[in-house]
């Protein structure tokens, strides 16, 4: 797994969630979308401090598994509940994205995160949102930041290949020669002893 496929999959664990909001990635140039939806925003993966590399002889290759972690910003903006004519909506928020922290400790998200190899867990408070947005008309809005750990393993010596995929050159300037770099190994050696 890598970075951009973990990402994926909080997005899609989201929207099981959610399913009636639309769930966005923050930072994208997109229309706002209609309430009730869902802001995630995603922070810079890094290997998890202390966690050594696990690393594998496999068809002879040197393949390199690394625990990886990221923090996201999920904001759950609503109109909350109707509490009849003329009345203040209920501010349901802060209670609504509270019950993203239960149900990440649920046995379906349990099976979620064991079948696409994550395991995302809430980190500090669920915070409502009080500041003022001009021009738009939306009352209720709460925050929760998540953690999210995966393995991400890779191959060979420049260690930016991922097993059993080429590498696919893109737009990031990074250099597709060095993807394909092999480390060597022996599993034997003669040694010859002269006086």
């Amino acid at each position: 797994m890598n970075t951009l496929e973990a990402q994926k999959a909080v997005i899609e664990l989201l929207s099981l969630v959610y399913s009636k909001a639309e769930v966005v990635v923050g930072g994208q140039n997109a229309p706002m979308p209609s309430v009730p939806y869902v802001v995630v925003s995603f922070g810079a993966a890094t290997k998890a401090p202390g966690q050594s590399a696990f690393l594998n002889v496999v068809d002879g290759k040197e393949v390199h598994t690394f625990l990886m972690q990221f923090t996201c910003t999920v904001e759950l903006v609503t109109l909350g509940t109707p509490q009849g004519d003329g009345m203040q909506p209920l501010n349901t928020a802060v209670a609504d994205l509270m019950q993203l922290g239960l149900f990440l400790n649920s046995e379906y998200a349990g099976d979620f995160m064991y079948d696409n190899d994550i395991d995302v867990s809430t980190s500090g408070d669920c915070l409502p949102i009080v500041n003022l947005r001009n021009g738009v008309s939306v009352p209720f809005r709460a925050q929760q930041t998540l953690t999210v750990s995966f393995y991400q393993t890779l191959e060979d010596m420049a260690l930016i290949r991922s097993p059993g995929t080429p590498y696919t050159q893109t737009d990031s300037g990074a250099d597709a020669g060095l993807a394909q770099e092999e480390a060597g190994y022996f599993t034997g050696a003669k040694i010859e002893y002269k006086e």
